[in-house]
């Protein structure tokens, strides 16, 4: 027994380090969890679980503990393919330090960064050049979070945002239309909404109208919402396509790859496009540049081809990457995304006006905090840049990233006359059980903290970040009077969700992991929590066989949960085979719905007994078109 387990971790180190030498992140994330739980002060593996943290969006900050732990134990010598290898390397101080970054910890950070620093040699150039921009990036950012940027956050609500990422929102200049990413099970779906009367419609996959297998993503829409473009690729290679709108069909045509004085042997991965339709602005690695990606731009040729590619210059360019150029209507603002000028974090958006001379201007960054200490990426300005739409991460959020509509305001505006307020501290004594009360800031640029019940003694308290406190409670910047009603009753909840599996398959996927993780922590912050996991099939193969999938599907979700911790007894399972279906498997012309089949693929995790109200079972959002009826069943067998 003793000899197989080594041999099994054996293997599962190898199947992790070649996950993470592909930068497959979530998969090698998936494989070291499980290494975690043999050795779980191995400092090389929380070096390796840390790294994949801050490589997986939303999930950055995860990284801190374990690469709290990883430098407890570091080394000069680090072979990171060495099975034997149980220390972290020097590194580990700089990606903590990153990790302390993103989560605005300052201070923390430039802590690490100074310990990384006197670890290196004189000769690592690199190295020194990489901790003295870290440096860089943490002294900007507290220059810039001392005059925060005024403006509001406008959530798009549920016609757009889903419960999964909800990413790239390609808005046309006129905000008649938009198209966006959503992330689906096993593929990126690409999704139009119009915009009737002030209201986004519910987005339409227009996955097959384009002819995608799921792997193009959207970079921009032209000024009225008729041609959109694309790219696809990888870090090595990509390139740039276009797909024009058929008003006569009502339908996007296929996707057409734009020429060679736009695509090269090399990469090009964002092209955005001026309100005349005449020029286009792309980003570019070919040679001649001043560093990675570059931003170029290139006007129409006779014929309505793209003429040759022009170098916008040192002003936007850097020797790091430049990405996501998007140009005002008026044609004189350019705003793209950097790491190579005065970054308050990752990849920040910046500005820069040309003059009447033709000359573009130095770059300015945007404020804080609609630039975090993160990434901050893909952020598309309309009204000549006095709005815009940007994905934010948020624990409010429907989904992972939900997209936001961003209104500036005047940085001089005046205060609105006060209200009366909700409640007054020493009213807050008072306050009924089972309260949960959303803080944001008076210009409504994000949530700020909460005031809750406070889960031992019977008075309210206020949960915050320690940054945030700080910020906004700790100098009285904001008071606990100054709470005022919201216009709408607005619930809290921790949604339960389903997890998805591939076609006649119940393992794991790293994806599935990433939710089973958030349900494990779930749990242990509510120890009174027990849950259901039903499993499903689609109605390929006999009810019999079916039955034994989706049992096999909900025991081994109810198994990961277990292994990590939590009682048995707080977990039952059970399979419903294919007779519970919340999507098509069969589309109403007969011809198979290969979508609604990943849909019907699940196991969801419900709700069986908790002493906390906020907790609920989510239900699966599903495309109207997609949506089961009970007339399906007649096509289906």
């Amino acid at each position: 027994m003793f000899s197989q387990e080594i041999i099994d971790r054996r293997e599962t180190f190898f199947d992790a380090q070649y996950f993470l030498s592909y930068e497959d992140y979530p998969e090698a994330l998936y494989h070291f969890l499980k290494l975690h739980n043999f050795e779980p002060f191995d400092a090389s593996v929380n070096y390796k679980i840390g790294k994949c943290y801050l490589n997986i969006i939303g999930s950055k900050t995860k990284a801190i503990p374990y690469l709290e732990n990883a430098v407890n134990n570091t080394t000069r010598w680090y072979w990171s393919n060495a099975y034997v290898q149980r220390s972290a390397p020097y590194e580990a101080f700089l990606k903590l330090g990153r990790a302390y970054r993103i989560n605005n910890e300052l201070d923390k950070a430039e802590d690490m960064f100074s310990h990384y620093r006197s670890l290196l040699r004189d000769n690592q150039h690199d190295r020194i050049g990489r901790a003295e921009r870290e440096f860089d990036i943490c002294s900007t950012a507290r220059e810039l979070q001392k005059e925060p940027a005024c403006f509001r956050e406008i959530h798009l609500g549920e016609a757009i945002n889903t419960r999964n990422n909800n990413f790239n929102p390609a808005v046309s200049g006129d905000e008649s239309a938009m198209v966006y990413m959503t992330s689906l099970p096993f593929y990126d779906g690409v999704f139009f909404s119009r915009n009737v009367d002030g209201e986004w419609t519910q987005g339409v996959n227009i996955v097959d109208q384009i002819g995608s297998d799921g792997d193009h993503y959207v970079t921009s829409l032209n000024y009225d919402g008729t041609e959109m473009y694309f790219v696809k690729g990888d870090k090595y290679k990509s390139d740039i396509y276009v797909s024009h709108y058929d008003p006569e069909k009502g339908l996007w045509g296929k996707l057409e790859k734009l020429n060679r004085n736009i695509n090269t042997d090399g990469r090009e991965s964002h092209a955005g496009i001026s309100k005349d339709g005449n020029t286009l602005y792309f980003t570019s690695n070919r040679p001649g540049g001043f560093g990675g990606l570059d931003i170029y731009k290139s006007t129409r040729i006779k014929g309505g081809d793209w003429g040759p590619a022009v170098n916008l210059g040192p002003r936007i360019n850097t020797k790091y990457d430049e990405k996501s150029p998007f140009i005002t209507e008026d044609g004189e603002t350019l705003f793209f995304n950097s790491f190579g000028h005065d970054n308050p974090g990752e990849f920040s958006v910046f500005t820069s006006k040309i003059s009447e001379e033709g000359v573009w201007g130095e770059a300015e960054p945007m404020g804080y905090p609609l630039n975090t200490t993160d990434d901050n990426l893909f952020f598309v300005p309309v009204r000549n840049g006095e709005a815009g739409y940007i994905a934010r991460f948020y624990d409010t959020n429907i989904g992972g990233s939900d997209i936001f509509r961003i209104e500036f305001l005047p940085a001089d505006i005046e205060e609105e006359p006060k209200k009366e307020p909700l409640m007054s501290p020493e009213e807050m004594d008072e306050i009924y059980e089972d309260f949960r009360i959303r803080i944001i800031d008076s210009l409504e640029t994000g949530v700020i903290g909460y005031i809750a019940e406070h889960p031992e003694e019977e008075k309210p308290e206020l949960r915050t970040t320690p940054e945030n406190f700080e910020k906004w409670f700790g100098d009285g910047m904001i008071r606990l009077e100054h709470l005022f009603p919201c216009e709408e009753e607005e619930v809290f909840c921790i949604n339960l969700r389903p997890v998805f599996f591939e076609f006649d398959c119940y393992e794991l996927t790293p994806y599935t992991l990433l939710e089973l993780e958030r349900v494990v922590s779930i749990m242990n912050e509510y120890p009174g929590l027990e849950i259901e996991v039903v499993g499903h099939a689609c109605d390929y193969g006999t009810v019999d066989f079916n039955q034994t999938l989706s049992e096999n599907r909900a025991k081994s979700v109810a198994d990961y949960i277990v292994s990590r911790g939590i009682t048995a007894g707080r977990i039952t399972w059970r399979g419903e085979s294919e007779l519970s279906p919340i999507a098509r498997n069969i589309n109403p012309d007969g011809t198979d719905n290969h979508i609604g089949r990943i849909y019907n693929r699940r196991a969801d995790i419900r709700v069986v007994k908790t002493d906390q109200p906020f907790i609920v079972t989510e239900d699966v959002f599903i495309p109207e078109g997609l949506k089961y009826k009970e007339e399906d069943d007649e096509k289906s067998h």
